[in-house]
């Protein structure tokens, strides 16, 4: 449970200071933060504990900003990045249909989900013509909750995409297809946010889709499967991403959609990891042809209801908002250095 800071604290007496995610603390817009919370804590006894899942040169960076001594350090990382229980796969197509293949993903496995659910109900119907009759409309009133709704996925698989545009877009398309699901991203109320993880972690909705916000800091046990419909840029969010499945030594699976122009970004992750992916053949090309048709019409009515609510102009509004942070960000770093440089002139100066 987390609360907000709502009146200055007094963090000259704190002992402990706990910083998670570290590797991306000294990036642009918490780094001042970072230095004014660190100035405050002048406690001599003050111990300082960083974690994060991937080891950078930032993290150096930080212990020298804390200034911390005589660090003790885990790294945990060194002979294995990606857990052994994680299964790694990769479908390599053409990158205008890219999202046939996603949705030719979830319909196949909800297609096998099913078949295991008709088998079970075959090998229990004997059992069920020895009820009586008291018995059999108990089980027809509990039919809703037995039967397997074709549009309804047992397991749970978070979709990572690259930006917010694409998420909604993403999330808008897989709706036309009936597919329930939910989704996470920087353009999204609080409550909004909440609400969607809520639903996902409830196993209310068993889709997620979202950007790289959902990539860390979340409790979330029950992930089956996590797709990256776009590559990463970088082989340390790659690692964030999949490290949503086999958690605390429970098995995962990871799918990548690859287009010709990622591949070099997938050897990069491959050398990092020191893993190779395995190809998958569960969707061919056959099994999306029938899809492109609807998928098409689903593209349009996506982007009709986005055009209604105003995702355009909110996208417009938050990007003019980062380029304003940005200028404000550069401004205040601009006149830290003069005002550091005048206090080395001046102290020069009496030294002389």
């Amino acid at each position: 449970m987390t609360s907000h800071v709502t009146t200055a604290p007094n963090l000259s007496r704190s002992r402990f200071l706990v910083m998670d995610e570290a590797d991306r603390l000294l990036m642009p817009g918490f780094e001042a933060e970072l230095k004014t919370i660190l100035g405050c804590m002048t406690s001599p006894s003050r111990q300082t504990l960083l974690f994060s899942a991937t080891m950078t040169t930032s993290l150096e960076k930080l212990e020298a900003l804390a200034a911390m001594n005589n660090t003790l350090r885990f790294d945990l990382t060194t002979d294995q990045v990606i857990p052994t229980s994680l299964q790694q796969q990769y479908l390599f197509v053409p990158s205008q249909v890219k999202l046939s293949f996603l949705v030719g993903v979830i319909k196949r496995l909800i297609a096998l989900q099913q078949d295991t659910d008709d088998s079970d109900d075959e090998s229990s119907s004997h059992k069920k013509k020895k009820k009586k009759k008291g018995d059999s409309k108990q089980l027809k009133g509990e039919g809703g909750e037995l039967s397997t709704d074709s549009f309804t996925l047992k397991s749970s698989m978070i979709i990572f995409v690259s930006t917010c545009n694409r998420c909604q877009l993403v999330h808008e398309v897989l709706l036309q297809f009936g597919i329930d699901c939910v989704t996470l991203h920087s353009l999204l109320s609080q409550n909004r946010r909440a609400a969607a993880l809520g639903k996902f972690k409830s196993q209310i909705s068993k889709v997620l889709v979202a950007t790289d916000v959902a990539s860390r800091g979340l409790d979330i046990p029950e992930v089956d499967l996590v797709i990256n419909l776009d590559i990463p840029k970088s082989p340390m969010e790659y690692v964030h991403r999949v490290g949503r499945t086999a958690r605390a030594g429970r098995k995962g699976r990871s799918l990548s959609i690859i287009t010709p122009q990622e591949v070099d970004l997938v050897h990069a992750i491959e050398d990092y990891t020191k893993m190779e992916m395995t190809l998958s053949t569960e969707v061919q090309n056959k099994d999306i042809i029938p899809l492109l048709n609807p998928l098409a019409k689903a593209m349009k009515m996506a982007q009709l209801r986005m055009m209604e609510y105003g995702f355009d102009e909110k996208a417009d509004q938050a990007i003019e908002r980062k380029k304003q942070n940005k200028k404000k960000r550069d401004k205040k770093e601009s006149l830290r250095k003069k005002e550091s440089a005048k206090k080395e002139k001046k102290q020069q100066a009496t030294a002389t």
